[in-house]
């Protein structure tokens, strides 16, 4: 009997849920010690983007598995950690006073197999 497509799904995409999942695990251990603050926070989290990105990098490097249908689309990923690393540090340092609307992160991160990274 043949495995469902989620499972399929995630086994072909383990590496971005290891990051996602990271990133949750290390916001909430940054949570438990009183002493932190808001900028050293932000500061722990722009790390974390760094390394997010690195391994983002290097797998968006790796072959695309024969005959797979989607692959991770690891360039709009990228694109959008460097929109939250520049929305990190516009508001650490401030250009204007005034509201800016930054753009909006799709989450979506799937693409035809055909196209290579």
């Amino acid at each position: 009997m043949p495995a469902p497509r989620t499972h399929s799904f995630l086994r072909e995409n383990i590496v971005p849920l290891a990051l996602a999942s990271l990133l949750i695990i290390c916001g909430t251990n940054t949570q438990a010690g009183s002493a932190v603050t808001e900028q050293t926070s932000l500061e722990l989290i722009l790390r974390q983007l760094d390394a997010i990105d690195r391994i983002a990098l290097s797998s968006a490097a790796l072959p695309i598995k024969d005959g797979a249908r989607y692959a991770f689309d690891y360039p709009r990923f990228t694109a959008e950690i460097e929109l939250i690393r520049d929305g990190i540090k516009a508001y650490q340092a401030p250009a204007r006073a005034q509201p800016r609307h930054p753009p909006e992160l799709t989450g979506h991160y799937l693409r035809q197999a055909d196209r290579q990274p």
